[in-house]
């Protein structure tokens, strides 16, 4: 019987004659023809893939390597069809500069993101860009019934699309490993070998992270924190969370908990936390419930989120407080992970980030009065929220394992 604590991978259910583990593309395994870099190989490869399209001079200039070493560097990823000359770009004199860019054909990724009734997919090539995109519902949350519809997915898109290389899953919880969820409340589930199941259905290597972390992943890789070195994300919806990236790396914590701000308190916060012995927390009080609780008590009725924006900007008083507060909340919670930090870029985002894009200037009020002097970092509310962005971060972890020979084999 699967059950939160269901997690041995041999018990996943057997692969039988219907269902073929696929090695995408021939050969023994799934890493097949994936070559083994060296750490400095590596750091190029992520350093093209974060750029987009980059000239040999300005990679040398950004790692202070020489021509002849550059030179040398990418000779193995041009061989092995990793990285590609672009179109060349006019130069000063002397022979027209190649750019160097990822070759989007050399892989195909799955990204997923799992909440407590849905799975959004995602497949992408090599650069990130995505091919296809899906959704599943998620009628049986248990393990085994979950990885059932994950492995179907990933067979279909093995199937119909370009070899598989990896997959990318998150969710909302704690990952031991890239591969084990030792807690993910919102699915139920306790120590459960997601990445090893997954694998064994797929015969792909499968990367398992907090969800959050993979959004912060895709801000980086492929959205508005593209050429920072240093972002911090936030979000809020059903739960509260954070992420952040240092020196091009995604602080990841002991043991995979770095941006769990759920449980931090907020100033003026006087809302009980259910599950907790405290009151006046980020959950307690940004929540989409928690939200929803407050404006039914000032308006004396049920509020969903969506109504209570739109009777905000309408004009309604009672509601106009409550956005307003809860987005002045979510500035200082941003101010105070930015003040930890000190990020060159601050994203919000989440699917209840209706209210800060309801009042903009009552989250730059939060944050300035964390951050009142100095330079701050630049804030960026996400305007079009989407479960499926997540996903995409997913698969960019996957991407970012494969080149830097993390996969697991």
């Amino acid at each position: 019987m699967a059950g939160p604590g269901y997690h041995s991978a041999a018990r996943w259910g057997s692969v039988g004659e219907d269902e073929p583990v696929s090695t995408a593309g021939g050969g023994t395994g799934p890493t097949d023809g994936w070559p083994e870099l060296d750490a400095t190989v590596q750091r190029i490869a992520v350093r093209v893939l974060r750029r987009g399209e980059v000239s040999r001079a300005e990679l040398a200039r950004e790692t202070g390597l020489s021509t002849g070493s550059l030179t040398r560097v990418t000779k193995p990823l041009l061989a092995a069809g990793i990285v590609t000359e672009g179109s060349a770009r006019p130069g000063g004199s002397g022979r027209p500069s190649l750019p160097l860019r990822v070759n989007a054909a050399r892989a195909s990724f799955v990204g997923v993101n799992l909440t407590a009734d849905t799975a959004y997919a995602v497949r992408t090539d090599l650069q990130g860009t995505v091919l296809d995109t899906a959704e599943l519902a998620l009628p049986d949350r248990s393990p085994v019934p979950v990885v059932d519809q994950l492995a179907g997915l990933v067979r279909r898109w093995q199937r119909d699309g370009p070899p598989l290389t990896a997959v990318g899953v998150a969710l909302g919880g704690h990952v031991r490993d890239w591969r084990t969820v030792t807690s993910a409340t919102y699915l139920g589930w306790q120590e459960v070998d997601l990445g090893g199941g997954l694998g064994a259905r797929t015969g792909l290597p499968v990367v398992v992270g907090n969800d959050v972390h993979a959004l912060t992943q895709a801000a980086h890789l492929f959205g508005p924190g593209r050429g920072v070195s240093s972002l911090a994300v936030v979000t809020v919806g059903v739960g509260v969370g954070a992420g952040a990236i240092s020196h091009d790396q995604l602080l990841v914590g002991h043991p995979g908990q770095a941006g769990d701000v759920g449980h931090l308190p907020l100033e003026g916060g006087t809302s009980p936390c259910l599950g907790a012995d405290h009151v006046g927390c980020a959950v307690a009080e940004l929540s989409t419930s928690a939200l929803e609780q407050e404006a039914g008590r000032r308006l004396g009725r049920p509020v969903a989120l969506a109504e209570l924006v739109g009777l905000a900007g309408a004009g309604d008083p009672r509601a106009r407080v409550v956005v307003d507060r809860a987005a002045r909340m979510l500035g200082t919670l941003a101010g105070t992970v930015a003040a930890v930090l000190g990020p060159e870029l601050v994203l919000l985002s989440g699917d209840g980030i209706a209210v800060a894009l309801a009042a903009p200037e009552e989250v730059r009020a939060g944050l300035a009065r964390v951050l009142p002097a100095g330079p701050r970092p630049e804030l960026v509310i996400d305007p079009v929220f989407s479960f499926h962005t997540w996903a995409h971060g997913a698969a960019g972890t996957a991407i970012l394992h494969a080149l830097t020979g993390r996969l697991p084999r």
